[in-house]
């Protein structure tokens, strides 16, 4: 332990690389955790495939409501809800909604809650009715989407000129073009249940990112057989050395929406 934290404070990388290590790892962890990234449709058995929606062929049926499930961070619709197969709430969920399940495999470090909700709306077919199951993070997604749901509930010019004095150009943008699309597509959240949603922030990427980090990345290396690897053992340790990015919106925006003091 002595020698690798001895490690870590040796090795401080300069800020340009520091920036695009970060990014690129992120980006790297994200796509080894995610079976099929964008929405995808769940079947009976909790496999999931690629959404997609012709109107002359439709996979889902828009009389009805749509059962959206929004996965937490660093992980993915089946870490986050594959349990539920096969048990009795799974039953009746499918009973209920039929092929009208679908989830969101989303960026959770490399991409903000604004951007993940802006994908969402991009696939989804007009005039959708969602009924949201979130957990941690993904609650977040769940709240931007709510804001989409009504004309009258979409972002107001007050609140995109707060972001804007803050030179939040990229937020800008982003949430116009979700205002934009949320007009066009008049998709409405009828429901939402979110599980532990960090609306305030979560104390664990403070000062203790680095434990936060630590027990994270054990995670994954545990649960996708990386734990030995040369790569991977790189990885957490480049990750520690540049911790300190994670309040930095441009580069790890997933992560910064959690900081309690931003």
């Amino acid at each position: 332990r002595k020698v690798y934290l001895k490690f870590v404070k040796i090795f401080r990388p300069k800020e340009v690389v520091a920036k695009f290590s970060a990014m690129l790892i992120a980006q790297k962890i994200e796509s080894v955790i995610m079976e099929n990234e964008g929405v995808v449709q769940v079947d009976s058995t909790f496999k999931l495939s690629p959404f997609e929606h012709d109107e002359k062929n439709p996979s889902i049926d828009l009389a009805k409501p749509v059962l959206f499930f929004l996965h937490g961070t660093s992980s993915s619709t089946i870490g986050s809800f594959g349990e539920m197969e096969g048990t009795e709430t799974w039953e009746e969920f499918y009973k209920y909604y039929d092929s009208n399940i679908l989830a969101l495999e989303h960026r959770t470090w490399s991409k903000s809650p604004f951007e993940n909700a802006l994908d969402t709306l991009n696939v989804l077919p007009k005039n959708t009715k969602l009924h949201l199951i979130s957990h941690s993070r993904g609650g977040l997604v769940g709240e931007v989407l709510s804001r989409c749901s009504h004309h009258d509930s979409l972002f107001s010019t007050q609140e995109i000129k707060l972001l804007k004095d803050l030179k939040r150009d990229q937020d800008v943008a982003i949430l116009n073009e979700l205002n934009k699309v949320a007009r066009k597509k008049n998709i409405v959240v009828e429901k939402f249940v979110r599980v532990a949603c960090p609306a305030a922030g979560t104390t664990i990427l403070t000062k203790r990112i680095d434990h936060f980090l630590n027990i994270l990345l054990n995670v994954i290396g545990y649960g996708t057989g990386l734990k030995t690897n040369p790569a991977f053992i790189g990885i957490k340790s480049l990750l520690l050395a540049i911790v300190e990015k994670r309040t930095d919106h441009n580069i790890l925006p997933g992560l910064e929406c959690m900081v309690p003091s931003t």
